[in-house]
């Protein structure tokens, strides 16, 4: 990569929030340090400039500098604020206030705030009343252009990982894609093969016991080269269905979907049938809707395992992957047949779209014994 496409990236990930962060508490420690006369509140002012710096590099390896490093912001703020340093006060007390907002969980971090602003205060108010208003509003600037700097950064990079994710998810549905078609091309050809040995061992005749091993040998070999590719190609990916909820409520969070989930255990056969079609519905939604808000529901009743994922955000006229002949519904349908279940897609009245699986209790097992464990089959 070269130095360009090197600097893009660290933008792309926060990196530039990061430098304004930086330029802003430096521009102003400097202006403060300029201006100022006494070399005791030059030096507490710049060490307040280091220690802003020192907490915004380290804050996501130790998470607990930021209670200690905005306490003594807003300590060396209230030392100020006794004499003629007000406005470095302010500054300091702007900084330390952002970082224990940043730092801190809310209730935390609010009483922190809280405690802080009136020692600050407290010493304020013997000044001159006149001030007041300005260094209010010079330490809420300082607040404010610190907090959301940093928010920037956070959300940049919850941003870049929920790309990279998204990513993924469209790598892995075509690397599905081609395995189903790898699988679909090989398996004629071995199935061809298999057809042309066992004809021919009936052609040649019982006297030539050499050849009929050979073709023997040939039909096992195909055969055991069909299973195998059937496991390469459709080999099990996630069989657990609190996995899948637990991801669907992350990967929504991060894309600011709001989740309401309703998950009730369900029973053990019908999981992995219910991981792959909740898996599919979500990555569904994130690509062809813009939804606000996904409700996840299973739940046992009327002798049947329910799953119902439901959304908003479908926008108008059809869609490929709401179409009801689709590839995707085709293989959900494949996986819920064995087990007796139905399923139903399609959009509901306010822009929204449901698929709703039903699976009768208890699970009949499928009379040819094939394996109804999750398949992979992330390319809907």
């Amino acid at each position: 990569m070269t130095r360009l496409g090197r600097a893009r990236a660290r933008l792309a990930d926060g990196e530039g929030a990061r430098l304004l962060t930086w330029v802003w508490v430096l521009a102003w420690g400097e202006h403060a340090i300029g201006e100022g006369r006494d070399v005791v509140v030059q030096l507490t002012v710049a060490a307040a400039v280091l220690l802003v710096v020192a907490w915004e590099v380290t804050q996501d390896r130790w998470r607990s500098g930021g209670a200690w490093a905005g306490t003594l912001l807003v300590a060396g703020s209230v030392a100020l604020g006794g004499g003629e340093h007000l406005r470095e006060s302010s500054y300091l007390l702007g900084w330390g206030v952002a970082v224990l907002v940043l730092a801190l969980p809310g209730r935390r971090a609010a009483a922190s705030v809280t405690v802080g602003v009136l020692a600050a205060a407290a010493v304020w108010a013997g000044q001159d009343p006149a001030q007041l208003p300005a260094l209010l509003l010079g330490a809420v600037a300082q607040l404010l252009v610190v907090c959301l700097l940093q928010q920037l950064v956070r959300t940049t990079r919850r941003l870049r990982r929920s790309q990279e994710e998204l990513a993924q998810t469209e790598v892995d549905g075509e690397r599905g894609r081609l395995a189903g078609e790898l699988n679909t091309l090989i398996g004629r050809t071995l199935a061809q093969t298999a057809a042309q040995a066992s004809r021919a061992r009936t052609r040649v005749g019982v006297d030539d016991p050499e050849v009929q091993g050979h073709l023997a040998e040939v039909e096992s070999l195909v055969a055991r080269g069909r299973d195998q590719l059937a496991r390469l190609s459709f080999e099990p990916v996630v069989d657990d269905l609190a996995t899948e909820v637990r991801s669907t409520q992350t990967l929504c969070t991060r894309l600011g979907v709001a989740v309401n989930l309703s998950v009730d255990d369900v029973d053990a056969a019908v999981q992995p049938v219910f991981a792959l079609l909740l898996r599919e519905a979500v990555t569904n939604m994130l690509k062809h809707a813009a939804p606000t808000r996904c409700t996840v529901v299973t739940r046992q009743q009327d002798g049947a395992a329910l799953l119902s994922i439901t959304n908003d955000g479908v926008p108008a006229g059809p869609t490929p992957a709401r179409a009801g002949s689709g590839s995707g519904q085709a293989r959900w349908r494949s996986q819920l047949d064995p087990l007796g279940g139905t399923l139903e897609a399609g959009p509901l009245p306010g822009g929204r779209y449901r698929v709703l699986a039903r699976v009768p209790l208890p699970v009949s097992v499928p009379e040819d014994g094939r394996d109804t464990r999750l398949r992979r089959s992330a390319h809907a």
